[in-house]
């Protein structure tokens, strides 16, 4: 352990050997420690890294002979700020276009159900008729279980088959379906631009987070 020999006696590591104001003390060792704050690495938190950029500016500005260096910093720190703002506008219009879809699955289903059992109804119950078989031949969760764009091209194919086979009942539903498909369909398009945009607003402030720690990293040398 490192000691040194100070007004309060010879002091380790935050220990004195004899009394002293502890109040200076304490400052002395807080400001110690601050002086010598380790560089992030840029896995850490956009939140922590703004902040040690924040301090390591304020260090240089107050410092006349290392003002010069702070501009890098804060221009760094600016960057990150705004690509942090990008990543969280990015994320609400993701997280709202994942509801929107979640919601228009919702109906979907529900509106599928509902086919579902007045087929059922149709055929006397006889899951084994050629009608249920040409709507529903996987049964009716091989249908519910799809989303998006995926569940509506199976609901299009149901269409199809309820026209051929049951006629009434396609006159009764189709025009509902083709809309929530058509629902479906823009929802699910939607959400995967947003996240797509959500990745990339993500993957620039990972990279601005790399800028600024290589700045502060230069700055310390």
């Amino acid at each position: 352990m490192l000691l040194r020999e100070g007004a309060c006696g010879r002091v380790g590591r935050g220990f004195a050997t004899k009394k002293c104001g502890t109040g200076r003390l304490r400052a002395g060792f807080a400001m110690q420690e601050e002086t010598t704050m380790a560089i992030r690495l840029e896995n850490r938190s956009t939140e922590e890294l703004l902040r040690d950029g924040l301090f390591h500016w304020a260090t240089l500005t107050a410092d006349p002979r290392t003002a010069t260096m702070a501009a890098g910093i804060e221009a760094a720190n600016e960057r990150l700020k705004g690509a942090h703002s990008a990543t969280q506008e990015c994320d609400k219009v993701r997280m709202y276009s994942q509801a929107v879809l979640q919601r228009s699955d919702f109906e979907l289903d529900a509106r599928i159900r509902l086919v579902e059992l007045e087929v059922e109804g149709a055929v006397h119950k006889d899951r084994r008729s050629a009608a249920y078989q040409a709507i529903f031949p996987d049964g009716l969760e091989a249908v519910t279980k799809l989303r998006g764009e995926a569940q509506a091209r199976e609901v299009s194919r149901m269409r199809g088959a309820m026209q051929r086979h049951l006629p009434a009942l396609h006159q009764k539903h189709a025009a509902d379906l083709e809309a929530l498909e058509k629902v479906t369909i823009e929802a699910d398009r939607s959400w995967k631009q947003a996240d797509a945009r959500s990745t990339a607003a993500f993957a620039e402030e990972v990279e601005d987070r790399r800028r600024l720690v290589e700045t502060l990293r230069k700055s310390e040398g």
